[in-house]
């Protein structure tokens, strides 16, 4: 079995371009498996400033309603003032607890599709050495038909120089 370089030629380059779009397409899933888990990560750190600043909002709201309950003459630590305290008080962890769940989910949402995109990245790899095998494996039966062909040719050629007379040629007639 021979080949031309140019078969050959041709057959590298599918084969190096099936690996080079293999490993383009990895490097776009990583990319943005990558922006994904940077998103997480921003979901989670947003979502504790948050909490942060509830927290802080429930310190001044606190604050301001002693001073107006003292201010009024009402007994601080007592009664219905103390009652408001505490609403206030659920009211704010109520808040935190929702607002770190969000920023949890979020983060989660976000780390499941960096996970999918990696994997993606994976198969595109896989993807591409396939297609490449695939590229030699054709263009080796590319060649493996042209040489059968030229084989072919070649046997009823010398089929044709073994018959007695040799090979018969058309002879053009003229006519006068």
């Amino acid at each position: 079995m021979s080949a031309d370089p140019v078969s050959i030629g041709l057959m590298a380059v599918k084969a190096v371009g099936g690996v080079f779009q293999g490993i383009t397409q990895q490097n776009a899933y990583n990319a943005a498996a990558k922006v994904d888990d940077q998103n997480a990560n921003n979901a989670l750190t947003g979502g504790a400033f948050d909490q942060l600043d509830i927290e802080h909002k429930l310190r001044a709201t606190q604050g301001e309603a002693l001073a107006a309950t003292a201010a009024n003459g009402v007994a601080v630590g007592t009664g219905s003032a103390l009652d408001l305290l505490r609403q206030n008080a659920v009211n704010a962890q109520m808040d935190i607890l929702s607002r770190k769940y969000e920023a949890t989910m979020t983060a989660k949402s976000y780390s499941d599709k960096a996970a999918g995109e990696r994997k993606a990245a994976k198969g595109a790899l896989f993807g591409g050495i396939l297609n490449a095998g695939a590229s030699i494996l054709t263009g080796m039966q590319g060649i493996g038909d042209q040489s059968a062909e030229s084989a072919a040719a070649d046997r009823q050629y010398m089929a044709q120089r073994q018959q007695p007379g040799g090979i018969a040629l058309s002879i053009p007639m003229v006519r006068s």
